[in-house]
C-alpha cells in the first residue's frame, strides 16, 4: 500500500519520479492512493500508472480513509 503525493517539498524529487521508479523496477502496490494537492500532479501519476500497472493495481483518487489509517496504526 502507498500513498503518494507530488509535492515532496523545495529542493527534493517530485512524486512522479516515485512512480517513474515504481514503473521501472516493476514492483507495483496493491493499493496506491493519490493525497497530493497539485492536480496536474495527480493526473501525471495516475497516468503512468494506469498506462504501466498491472490490472489488479487498485488506484484511488484521493487519501487514505480515517478509517484505514486508524487500521494501520494499530497495526
Amino acid at each position: 500500500m502507498l500513498s503518494l503525493d507530488f509535492d515532496l517539498g523545495w529542493g527534493q524529487p517530485e512524486g512522479i519520479e516515485v512512480v517513474r521508479h515504481i514503473v521501472a523496477v516493476k514492483r507495483f502496490p496493491r493499493r496506491i492512493y493519490f493525497h497530493t494537492s497539485s492536480p496536474a500532479g495527480r493526473q501525471q501519476m495516475y497516468a503512468l500508472l494506469t498506462e504501466h500497472a498491472p490490472s489488479d493495481v487498485q488506484l484511488f483518487n484521493g487519501p487514505m480513509p480515517d478509517r484505514l489509517l486508524r487500521e494501520l496504526a494499530r497495526g
